[in-house]
């Protein structure tokens, strides 16, 4: 699903889950700042805790990589620089295509989230591509905000990476974070998209 800034991509994934999800969702984000934003809204919409589990992309990857340090052949447990949790998450995605951890995947969760797609980096979409072939997975993004594509990132192009492998999705186009304080802001930014994508002049 795409949707502008401020338009509530994170809410919709909280409404989501809180709301029809089936016995455990899996949210995946990739910062700890996101993780606290969704579980702020999880929590003000009475979601059980027992029905999600909420973490970063890294970490996650990084647990379960961790967990079978032979299979996922998972070079360093303690990484720190981008090209060890690009090892990471390769790992992670190794044992993915393995069945026995396919099954303990989809027996510990019902499906997945992923928030601020577009900041995702092409081994991150590999690994979700490979949750995706497990689960029933959706994710939500905006390609106007990507901020991740600094030093040796390889982010994802959401014309050739995301909608060719998940079914696109209009999101919500009312521009709530603008609503109350500079509703015109808000109208101006939505407008201003199609240029901005087209690669037009503002």
């Amino acid at each position: 699903m795409e949707a502008a800034a401020g338009c509530g991509k994170t809410e919709v994934i909280a409404t989501a889950v809180a709301e029809y999800g089936g016995r455990r969702e899996l949210i995946l984000t990739h910062t700890h700042a996101g993780v606290e934003a969704i579980r702020s809204r999880l929590r003000r919409l009475n979601a059980i805790s027992s029905r999600y589990h909420l973490d970063t992309i890294a970490g996650w990857a990084l647990r379960l990589a961790r967990s079978f340090p032979a299979r996922s052949e998972l070079p360093n447990p303690h990484p720190s620089k981008d090209g060890e949790y690009r090892a990471v998450y390769e790992s992670a995605e190794r044992l993915l295509r393995m069945r026995p951890y396919r099954e303990i995947v989809r027996c510990s969760y019902s499906g997945a989230y992923v928030d601020e797609y577009q900041d995702c980096t092409i081994e991150q979409h590999r690994l979700v591509l490979a949750i995706k072939d497990v689960l029933p997975c959706r994710v939500v993004g905006d390609p106007l905000q990507g901020i991740f594509d600094f030093g040796s990132n390889r982010p994802v192009e959401w014309g050739r990476d995301v909608t060719t492998a998940f079914e696109s999705l209009n999101g919500p186009v009312t521009p709530y974070r603008w609503h109350r304080q500079n509703p015109d802001l808000g109208q101006w930014l939505m407008k201003v998209r199609s240029a901005f994508g087209g690669g037009r002049e503002v």
